[in-house]
């Protein structure tokens, strides 16, 4: 397991490839996604790597 803390002021966008090429390809591993990281680039990045993404399902928000 491996894990890097952002300023609390800035994005951890920016560390997750970095973290994912640290760990390098992980064929079918499973990679748990936050809505943070559910961008169609950050998935596939992901998967080049291997990675087989989770993320939660969107939500559709109804008008009262």
């Amino acid at each position: 397991m491996k894990f890097s803390l952002s300023a609390g002021n800035a994005s951890g966008a920016k560390e997750c490839p970095l973290l994912l090429e640290s760990i390098g390809k992980r064929e079918g591993a499973m990679l748990l996604m936050d809505k943070a990281y559910e961008d169609n680039r950050m998935r596939a990045f992901a998967e080049k790597l291997g990675f087989a993404p989770a993320m939660p399902p969107k939500r559709s928000y109804k008008k009262p």
